[in-house]
């Protein structure tokens, strides 16, 4: 089953198709409320069934790109990354009525790179939620949030989808200091530099199949090989219970465990 519904209508499509032996590949985010994840994770676990997250935002050639140059150590240990996203799309429908439209829409794609390109899980969430006054969404457009890796390295994340000028890409632009250098995403341009006033462009490594093409591959291979995809339910869990880690670090003032969510709901 391909589910691309609403996150609303996510818990009662996949549990039919587990009851029916189907394998299921949803649209993000995995589902309306961290309980209903845990509720189809573990619906697809005790169904024996493949659970996989269409997280496509991995698969293009700048995130290749910059995983590979961390790997490769080019930026020895990284202390902390920087990413801005500024967007102003009019989507009208379940968007513009969600309370927190960009932190539980957009940022799971955003915090979910995060995850991928450090190899590591975000473990706690401190967070601000702007209303500006020109925005066009019942709920809260624009965020700010830090994001405590388990490494130690943390991120600090501004974003907002009611931006009235110049847009960033939808990538997000990033900065990854480590203590060798830094690695950059400008308008999905790749640098790296290791001295003040001089960075070097990065060729894009060679990815055949890209976003949703390299998605619906990768499901395939899961079902032929019963290994459990990169982007499984299982797997995504942080990334969706960091988005409400945001939701909830806002509301209540105070800095969120991301595993405190989870067990919560458990």
């Amino acid at each position: 089953v391909l589910d691309v519904t609403s996150p609303q209508a996510r818990t009662a499509v996949c549990l039919e198709a587990f009851r029916n032996g189907l394998h299921v590949v949803c649209e993000k985010p995995l589902a309306d409320t961290v309980a209903e994840a845990t509720v189809i994770v573990d619906a697809a676990a005790r169904a024996n069934r493949t659970f996989m997250v269409a997280q496509n935002y991995r698969y293009q050639p700048v995130m290749q790109t910059m995983r590979r140059v961390i790997e490769r150590g080019r930026l020895g240990t990284i202390g902390y990354v920087n990413i801005t996203f500024f967007k102003g799309p009019h989507f009208g429908g379940f968007r513009e009525q969600m309370p927190y439209p960009l932190a539980l829409d957009m940022c799971i794609h955003h915090f979910d790179l995060l995850r991928f390109l450090l190899g590591d899980d975000i473990e706690t969430v401190q967070a601000a939620s702007i209303n500006a006054p020109w925005n066009w969404n019942r709920g809260d457009a624009t965020i700010m949030t830090q994001l405590e890796m388990g490494s130690g390295a943390v991120a600090n994340y501004c974003g907002s989808w009611v931006s009235t000028g110049w847009e960033t890409g939808w990538n997000a632009d990033w900065r990854i200091e480590g203590s060798k250098g830094v690695l950059l995403l400008e308008q999905d341009t790749v640098y790296f530099s290791n001295k003040p006033g001089s960075r070097k462009k990065i060729p894009l490594v060679k990815f055949p199949r890209t976003h949703q093409a390299y998605l619906l591959d990768a499901f395939a291979r899961a079902l032929d090989t019963g290994e459990e995809p990169e982007t499984s339910g299982k797997n995504n869990l942080n990334s969706f219970a960091a988005t409400h880690a945001v939701v909830c670090a806002a509301e209540e003032r105070r800095r969120v465990l991301v595993r405190e969510l989870i067990d919560a709901a458990w």
